[in-house]
């Protein structure tokens, strides 16, 4: 966040990506700490990474990609929680 506010950007999505690792957390809590750990590190590094490479390599405002962001991985969220 410190180098979305540096470059006088901005990132609606990372409620949603929070949302996400909590989610995958718990999930993965039954198989050890460890992968309670990890698997959502990856996960919500992924997300970014995605939408970091859509906002770079295709030139998309930062607003409005990390908006559908916000959306899309709000939708996995309620998807999965029911």
């Amino acid at each position: 966040m410190t180098y979305v506010g540096i470059a006088a950007g901005i990132d609606l999505s990372v409620g949603s990506v929070f949302a996400l690792g909590v989610l995958v957390s718990a999930f993965m809590s039954q198989y050890g700490s460890l992968w309670a750990i990890v698997v959502p590190l990856v996960c919500c590094a992924a997300a970014g990474l995605l939408q970091g490479v859509v906002i770079g390599y295709l030139r998309l405002p930062p607003f409005i990609v990390t908006l559908a962001g916000l959306t899309g991985v709000r939708g996995v969220v309620y998807y999965i929680t029911n």
